[in-house]
């Protein structure tokens, strides 16, 4: 496998479960949390989801001063369950004095729940070049079904890039 099969011609094809090869063969690492980086990507929150029953209104106003905060140094790239809920947000954030488009970048990259620390997009350099590993997420062990809208959301974020 080379380089470029492993990467993808745009650089950002993931690396994922049943590939012999590691990012660590081509000389892949991950780099610290507290590295510099391009963006940060989030996943909204969704009334329908399990993580916070009953507290949908504080998390959204939570998720928009996130947005704000973190795009006044970087780039924020929001997955959005569908179009609707991708409309909605734009509105909020231009209602709240954050206009999408240039600072903050939402798509219609759909998950269950907003934990994209967990299921998003893993970056990894080797100096020149950026990949994304895919861990296949489960919802820890399967524990929170559904989830496979979740797990596939590195593969999505690599064909937006």
């Amino acid at each position: 496998m080379s380089t470029e099969d492993a990467v993808g011609k745009s650089g950002r094809e993931p690396w994922g479960p049943g590939l012999e090869e590691t990012p660590r063969a081509f000389g892949f690492r991950m780099p610290a949390e507290w590295a510099r980086h391009r963006a940060t990507w989030l996943t909204w929150p969704r009334e329908e989801g399990i993580s916070f029953p009953g507290k949908e209104k504080r998390m959204i106003s939570f998720w928009v001063e996130l947005a704000r905060l973190l795009s006044s140094g970087e780039l924020v790239r929001i997955n959005c369950f569908s179009r609707e809920q991708r409309s909605s947000v734009e509105k909020l954030l231009e209602t709240r004095g954050l206009p999408v488009g240039r600072r903050v970048l939402l798509y219609e990259n759909p998950a269950y729940e907003p934990w994209c620390r967990d299921h998003g997009p893993i970056f990894v350099q080797n100096g020149q070049e950026t990949a994304i590993v895919d861990w296949g997420y489960d919802a820890w062990g399967k524990k929170y079904p559904p989830y496979s809208l979740d797990d596939l959301v590195p593969r999505r974020a690599a064909a937006f890039l």
